[in-house]
């Protein structure tokens, strides 16, 4: 998790706090968290309540609601010593308070006087989005509960095993064998507001492989959704599951069209049962698409992405769009404040949303839109309200609106017919030219266009504005396009932004069409091909054994390694091309060279550490410690910036610690060899924030690692791991 004000922060910190709010996006996972933290203390023979506010807060006794486990452990606690402490997780605070603040507060009185009188020992967790909490909900909050002017830490037995979170203030760390809380006094505190963390790709795979039950399906869903731009969907729990439902790999989608429309029904789908409880919103999942297509279209028309979300004050915040405005006519109030926490918004400031994920924003805006036209002069008009006219007779779509013209380009014929006329950039990389809207010669046309304007005019892809990302290539890749691509390639060969555009279709295509073209241009001069980034990175994807070769022989006899280059090889080929040994060794070299190694740690943490290299990786990490120790330290400067280094043996360690398909021997001695060689070279405190993350977790491994120790105090910073943990 991630302080609002103090840097990154997790469980083990977390349930020492008297009070703290815990804010994430709607199916980001803030209830598995909470309810896992509650069984997970109640197990370790803590007290703990998890209590599901939308279920109590209408009703006097909130125990009627409790589930069996949390019922029990009250009753434990309530007739316990008094020093005991209770840690009181409230779940779905957001829901209560956007019923009202006044249902937020009688809710928690109840709660408040049944667990806090009598001045017990008591710790609150809150979940909520982070749209609802605001200066006023923290206030009321503040003056009703019991906060404890002291605290005393939980022992690492009361804790269990979490989630880490780190302080940035925090230096160091010490693993002692010490099984002993420590009484500590601080003075009174308030509520600490934290944002959870996206997953990573190694959590979201791990995830999807639980849904699943198949590793190698997690890894081809988590590598589709990049490729069609759904990096969005990949960052949480809910993202995860709109991505299992779409089923892009036994169902693959046939153009973007197709995705989207899938991922709003998908969406829709897990609203309805929602509706169908709730009758008194008096909507179906129809309304609620129409409603969003609505709110997308006023809010790109009037450049507020803001929506707010219905509060007791009528006029709405300077900035923002109001929703009431906007669609009132079709939702009631109860309904529109349900509608703007649905998983098509995302929280974006207080009492504040937008479209969800950001790219169905134009999608919906353009559906809405196109619906609306219905002749050619309601899709004239419209076009001339998106774009400008010089006086020298160039015109183009204004650039805020090119994916929006894009998609109207898609959906509306009508439409179409215009925007290629003023600006075919529009239609042919912000649109969709694989959907069945749009026939071939018609998407070859509209893409020839576009690239004679960039060639005519100097224009730029974007304008500045946006960036293309994969899935505004893939929509290119039609039949007739890529089977072109050679002949543009030629004909453009001397506009870089041109060939680079057509480089990049065809390797998101995974065609070797512009391979042939590639090579005769460098007249099979593999050296060359080194240097030129994208077309090594098309070469390299294509696999072809011939090329792989050449290339890496090219790199062997290049003298000084380019580090770029290194880092591109070794990031594409990995440990099938690459020994540990020659990945070792050609970091040391970037090492002695005193080399800006950030590209190269960054290629190796995303492509390297994934679960099936892990022997690989605890192999590399003995053998960067061997490799550095036979350095003669006394033969140049070491004066080299050590932090990147630092960091990147944190990334590793890291990794080992958590990697299941080691054995905790295997895992603990790499862990303790590293802690040596870092307490013997570098005579100076570095917060192993990563490593520190895991260990807090992987309780097995830490227990070993003292083992091999002696038990002595294990340092776990840069003069060790740094911060101290109790086992």
């Amino acid at each position: 998790m991630q302080s609002l004000s103090r840097g990154r922060i997790g469980w083990a910190e977390l349930l020492e706090r008297s009070c703290s709010v815990i804010v994430a996006g709607a199916n980001h996972g803030k209830t598995a968290e909470l309810l896992n933290q509650a069984r997970r203390l109640q197990d370790k023979g803590g007290h703990a309540l998890f209590i599901r506010l939308n279920k109590i807060y209408k009703r006097d006794d909130f125990l009627d609601n409790l589930d069996i486990e949390d019922e029990e452990a009250f009753k434990r606690w309530a007739n316990c010593s008094s020093l005991e402490i209770l840690t009181v997780f409230v779940d779905s605070l957001d829901e209560v308070i956007l019923k009202s603040l006044e249902d937020m507060y009688q809710a928690l009185k109840v709660i408040s006087q049944k667990v806090g009188n009598n001045e017990r020992s008591v710790r609150w967790i809150f979940s909520a989005r982070p749209a609802v909490i605001n200066s006023e909900v923290i206030s009321r909050m503040q003056s009703l509960l019991t906060l404890n002017s002291s605290r005393r830490p939980l022992g690492r037995q009361d804790i269990g095993a979490g989630a880490e979170n780190i302080s940035t203030e925090v230096q160091s760390f010490d693993l002692t064998d010490d099984d002993t809380g420590r009484e500590t006094q601080e003075t009174a505190e308030g509520i600490e507001v934290y944002r959870m963390e996206p997953l990573s790709r190694i959590q979201a795979e791990r995830l999807l492989t639980l849904k699943l039950g198949s590793s190698s399906g997690a890894k081809q869903i988590y590598d589709a959704a990049l490729n069609l731009g759904l990096d969005e969907l990949s960052v949480s729990p809910g993202g995860l599951d709109v991505l299992r439902s779409i089923d892009l790999i036994n169902n693959p989608p046939a153009c973007l069209t197709d995705v989207y429309e899938n991922i709003i029904a998908s969406q829709s789908e897990v609203q309805s049962s929602e509706i169908e409880r709730n009758a008194s919103f008096g909507l179906n999942s129809s309304q609620f698409q129409s409603a969003v297509s609505q709110l997308s279209s006023a809010s790109l028309l009037c450049s507020l992405p803001n929506i707010e979300i219905p509060t007791e004050t009528l006029s709405p915040s300077d900035g923002v769009m109001s929703a009431r405005k906007i669609v009132f006519s079709s939702l009631n109030e109860s309904a529109l404040r349900y509608f703007l926490t649905t998983n098509f918004f995302i929280d974006s400031g207080p009492h504040q949303v937008k479209v969800y994920p950001d790219r169905l924003l134009y999608f919906f805006a353009a559906k809405r839109l196109s619906f609306l036209v219905t002749c050619p002069e309601d899709a004239a008009r419209l076009v001339r309200f998106l774009s400008w006219n010089s006086p020298s007779g160039e015109s183009g779509v204004y650039s805020r609106f090119l994916p929006l013209a894009g998609w109207l380009a898609t959906l509306s014929p009508l439409c179409r017919a215009e925007i290629i006329k003023v600006d075919p950039q529009a239609c042919a990389l912000f649109g969709d030219l694989r959907s069945n809207e749009i026939s071939s010669n018609e998407a070859l046309k509209c893409f020839e266009l576009c690239l004679e304007r960039l060639e005519r005019s100097g224009d730029t892809i974007g304008r500045g504005l946006f960036y293309l990302t994969s899935e505004n290539y893939w929509q290119a890749t039609s039949v007739a396009i890529i089977s072109n691509l050679p002949v543009f390639f030629k004909k453009y060969s001397k506009n870089n932004q041109i060939r680079n555009l057509l480089i990049q279709i065809a390797k998101v295509s995974k065609v070797d069409v512009l391979r042939g073209v590639i090579l005769d241009e460098i007249s099979g001069d593999y050296t060359s091909l080194l240097e030129s980034s994208l077309a090594l990175d098309y070469i390299l994807d294509l696999r072809d054994e011939g090329d792989i070769k050449e290339l890496l022989s090219a790199f062997d006899s290049s003298g000084k390694t380019n580090i770029d280059i290194a880092s591109n090889l070794i990031g594409e080929l990995g440990f099938d091309y690459f020994s540990v040994s020659k990945i070792a060794g050609i970091y040391v070299d970037f090492l002695v060279r005193d080399a800006d190694l950030f590209e190269f740690n960054w290629t190796i943490s995303k492509y390297l550490l994934v679960e099936k290299n892990s022997a690989e990786i605890a192999q590399l990490t003995l053998e960067l410690i061997r490799q550095y120790a036979a350095i003669n330290k006394a033969t140049f400067d070491f004066s080299f910036d050590s932090r990147q280094f630092l960091e990147f043996f944190d990334d590793l360690a890291a990794f080992i610690v958590d990697c299941s398909q080691m054995s905790v021997d295997e895992r603990s001695d790499v862990l303790y060899r590293l802690n040596n060689f870092i307490f013997d070279n570098f005579p100076y405190v570095y917060s192993f924030k990563r490593t520190k993350l895991v260990l807090e977790e992987k309780i097995d491994v830490r227990q070993e690692v003292l083992k091999k120790n002696n038990h002595r105090t294990l340092s776990v910073s840069a003069r060790g791991f740094s911060v101290e943990f109790d086992i």
